[in-house]
């Protein structure tokens, strides 16, 4: 009978949302998913659109003109698999602008699919232009011991091609593409810079 009963509030309390059946509960997870442009052709250049654990929606950009130390553009490039969370706070202090809040529990879904997707099933990377840098779509799984974060490709499009080709991973592209569109193209607008690729 106590099991039972212990059942019973278990699921009250999943229900109720104080408990998430779907995905981390991660509270301290500050940065959820990225969708930037970055290139090293011609001078150092990242702009981006990231989503934090609040549903708010900020734009970012770095450029060589930033006159930043060469330390610090090293910290700012860093594509390792796994990120300190001071990196990415400042990847995300340069010309940060508001641009718009997304409904905090869809964001929390959106991340609880993040967690649910296959690491293992992505494209065959493919060479696919020079000099056109990288377009890529991001979301970020967090380890709350040590503050640090996976990166998660979901897709990449420039100099060199690849994705993850399961349905929860092309799901949350399209859905980032319908919440950071502008301009009708149904394509997510990086400001400061127009993707021409795929």
């Amino acid at each position: 009978m106590k099991i039972l009963k212990l059942l019973i509030l278990f699921l009250s309390l999943s229900f109720s949302g104080c408990i998430d059946l779907f995905g981390p509960d991660g509270p301290d997870q500050k940065y959820l998913f990225d969708v930037y442009y970055v290139n090293n052709a011609w001078g150092f250049v990242l702009n981006g659109i990231y989503i934090d654990k609040s549903g708010d929606v900020y734009s970012y950009s770095i450029s060589q003109e930033d006159h930043i130390s060469d330390d610090t553009l090293r910290v700012i490039q860093n594509q390792r698999e796994v990120i300190k969370e001071g990196y990415l706070d400042l990847r995300y202090s340069f010309k940060r602008k508001f641009v718009k809040n997304i409904d905090p529990v869809l964001v929390r879904k959106k991340l609880a699919d993040l967690y649910r997707i296959p690491l293992k099933a992505m494209s065959d990377t493919l060479g696919t232009g020079a000099d056109m840098g990288a377009y890529i779509y991001t979301g970020y799984r967090f380890n709350g011991q040590d503050k640090t974060y996976e990166r998660v490709d979901l897709k990449v499009t420039g100099d060199i091609s690849y994705s993850n080709t399961s349905q929860t991973a092309l799901d949350l592209v399209k859905w980032l593409d319908s919440e950071l569109h502008s301009g009708g193209t149904g394509k997510t607008k990086v400001p400061g810079y127009t993707f021409r690729g795929k």
